[in-house]
């Protein structure tokens, strides 16, 4: 390979990895955006509880070992972000096709 030629390939390698770095700025080829919050450490399972359900049947929370649990509270009187939460509820829910088999959703409703 010529010295002409090795400089041409160089000089091609370097405007393709500046020009893609300069795609980083406008978030072309950035990755995923990474999760915010706070990590809770895995310690024990949630206590055992018992509560009514929507046909008054008794839930219990040990029935629902070796699932993944979805919990939330919604109040009665909430009008602003309670219907907002149970919308996202069944999104998530619904996306999970096949996946609701594992999965169990819990909202706890309060009149206070």
């Amino acid at each position: 390979m010529s010295v002409l030629t090795a400089q041409i390939l160089l000089s091609a390698l370097f405007l393709t990895v500046s020009g893609l770095a300069s795609l980083f700025p406008l978030g072309i080829l950035e990755q995923q955006p990474k999760l915010t919050g706070t990590a809770i450490p895995l310690s024990r399972p949630a206590p055992d509880f018992t509560l009514t359900d929507q046909h008054g049947l008794s839930f219990h929370m040990a029935d629902t070992r070796g699932k993944v649990v979805v919990s939330t509270f919604i109040y009665t009187h909430c009008s602003d972000v309670c219907p907002l939460i149970a919308m996202k509820l069944k999104s998530a829910h619904d996306q999970l096709g096949n996946g609701t088999a594992k999965t169990v959703f819990v909202a706890v409703i309060s009149d206070n």
